[in-house]
């Protein structure tokens, strides 16, 4: 094996590889990262729908290589945005982190938003995080909303306020 610092060692123990500053995955790395089994990853490799990169101790597979299968498999884009969406990240960070086309995320997004029964609000202007931390909420998940509303509806004095806010 090649010493560790070159740049180009396959390392063991579970850890990412390394290769020419690429990251690479071994075939439990990539079993793991797609949810599969090690067979199936060898299936996906015969059948050519992965194409892993031959190596002095095996094969390994690019992130991209990954990532590409996974959004190709039906529903996985939908459902990788989704859970970003219950997080509380914007279309643009769910664009950002799945490396999706925008139009494909905004009409994930509409679709989640009418799935979700949740409300589109309107903020401050200016990036989600500058106005998160300014009110000291962290991200607006559909939990916090609903935990907000349950104060409200448990406190008169905050019934009132946001009565008193919405009447005027």
């Amino acid at each position: 094996m090649a010493a560790a610092n070159d740049g180009a060692s396959l390392r063991k123990g579970g850890k990412q590889l390394r290769l020419d500053g690429v990251a690479r995955f071994s075939r439990v790395q990539a079993a793991r990262f797609l949810g599969l089994s090690v067979r199936q990853i060898r299936w996906l490799q015969d059948t050519k729908q992965l194409h892993p990169i031959a190596v002095d101790h095996g094969y390994c597979f690019t992130r991209d290589d990954l990532e590409a299968w996974l959004n190709a498999q039906p529903g996985e884009l939908a459902a990788r945005a989704f859970q970003c969406f219950e997080r509380g990240c914007t279309p643009q960070q769910t664009v950002i982190e799945l490396r999706a086309m925008p139009s494909a995320i905004a009409s994930l997004h509409a679709e989640w938003v009418k799935m979700s029964g949740a409300w589109t609000v309107a903020g401050p202007r200016g990036p989600r995080d500058r106005w998160e931390q300014a009110y000291g909420i962290g991200p607006l998940t559909p939990t916090k909303l609903l935990r907000a509303l349950e104060l409200i509806g448990s406190r008169a004095d905050l019934r009132a306020q946001l009565h008193d806010a919405t009447a005027a």
